[in-house]
C-alpha cells in the first residue's frame, strides 16, 4: 500500500470547482481509493482542500501522478504541500465512528539523534491511549516530498467529529505536557523547527486501516 497527501491552496474562489475535478479524476482511475474533501476552519498550513490517495504501491503512483499533476501545476493552485509515504504504524481505539480526518506534516531537524526520534514517535503513538475522541490513528515517514519543508513525518488520526479534535485533543494535558516541547523553542527536547501543516476535513468513510498495533521505542 503507498499513500500520497496533498494539501491544495488554491488561487480563488475555485475550491468547490476543484474538488470536482479532482474526485471526477480519481474516480477515473482504477484501483484508487481517495478522500478530496475541502478542509474546514481552523486548520494551519492546511490549504483549502485535503486529498488523500490510496495506491497499490509507488509504481501505480507513478503511473497516474500525471493526471494529477495537470490539475495541481495549473494557474488556479497558489500552492501545495505534498507527502508520499508507506503506511506506517497504526491501531484504533474501541469507538470506530469518525467524523473528521486530521493530518500532521512535519520535519525532524536534520542531525537528531535516533534515539530523540523514537522518543518523539513513541509519545506521539502514546496520545491516544489518553485521548478518546481519536477512533483511528497512524505515525508514517515521508518516502518523498514537496512543499514549504522536507518533511519526514505524517501524523494522522480519525476523530469522532471536530470538536473532539479541536478540544479533547489539542487542549487535553498530554499534549502541552509531553508533545509540544518537540516542537517549543523554549524547550531543549525541540526537534521539529520548520513549519507544520495542520489539516482537516470532513469523513464519510474510514482511511486509517489497522496494520501494526504499536510503535516500537
Amino acid at each position: 500500500m503507498y499513500k500520497v497527501t496533498s494539501l491544495i491552496h488554491t488561487a480563488g474562489a475555485e475550491t468547490t470547482q476543484l474538488v470536482d475535478v479532482l474526485r471526477e479524476t480519481a474516480q477515473s482511475l482504477d484501483s484508487v481509493q481517495a478522500l478530496i474533501e475541502p478542509t474546514l476552519p481552523g486548520v494551519r498550513n492546511g490549504g483549502d482542500i485535503l486529498m488523500h490517495l490510496q495506491l497499490e504501491d509507488a509504481a501505480h503512483w507513478r503511473a497516474i501522478r500525471a493526471s494529477f499533476d495537470r490539475i495541481l501545476d495549473s494557474s488556479a493552485i497558489d500552492h501545495l504541500d505534498e507527502v508520499e509515504y508507506i503506511p506506517g504504524p497504526s491501531s484504533q481505539g474501541p469507538t470506530t465512528t469518525a467524523t473528521v480526518y486530521r493530518t500532521l506534516l512535519l520535519r525532524v531537524e536534520d542531525g537528531t539523534a535516533p534515539a530523540s526520534i523514537r522518543r518523539f514517535e513513541a509519545e506521539l503513538m502514546r496520545m491516544p491511549a489518553f485521548i478518546e475522541t481519536i477512533t483511528a490513528w497512524r505515525l508514517s515517514e515521508v518516502v518523498a516530498s514537496r512543499g514549504d519543508a522536507l518533511y519526514t513525518h505524517v501524523w494522522e488520526q480519525e476523530f469522532t467529529d471536530l470538536e473532539g479534535l479541536m478540544g479533547p485533543y489539542l487542549a487535553h494535558p498530554v499534549h502541552w505536557a509531553y508533545v509540544d516541547k518537540w516542537f517549543d523553542p523554549e524547550c531543549p527536547e525541540i526537534i521539529v523547527r520548520d513549519r507544520v501543516c495542520h489539516s482537516f476535513c470532513n469523513l464519510e468513510h474510514n482511511v486509517i486501516d489497522v496494520l501494526v498495533t504499536e510503535m516500537t521505542a
